[in-house]
């Protein structure tokens, strides 16, 4: 095993040091605000009619793809089913850091 270098030891305890806390992403709540138009649409989109008809023509996609004994391409439909119908709560859940 090799040993760590000093100045590596160094970088490494700077960086821990002047490390800025996460903080969590806030939906925007008013017209007003930068950004909200995007964030309706997407909103809009994800939770109504167009949402679900994504998700149900995804998972017979992935139903397809099964049937055809492709599992790789199944499993990253379904994956990505799940992330566009959850994309709110995933925006939301995310942190950025300041």
């Amino acid at each position: 095993m090799q040993k760590m270098k000093p100045a590596t030891l160094i970088l490494a305890l700077v960086l821990l040091a002047v490390a800025s806390s996460a903080m969590a992403f806030t939906a925007p709540t008013a017209a007003t605000d930068l950004g909200y138009d995007f964030y309706d649409f997407a909103n809009r989109m994800t939770s109504g009619a167009p949402g679900f008809a994504i998700g149900i023509g995804g998972i017979v996609m992935a139903g397809f793809f099964l049937f055809q004994q492709k599992v790789m391409p199944a499993c990253g439909t379904v994956f990505g089913v799940i992330c566009i119908l959850k994309a709110t709560s995933i925006v939301g859940s995310l942190g950025s850091l300041i």
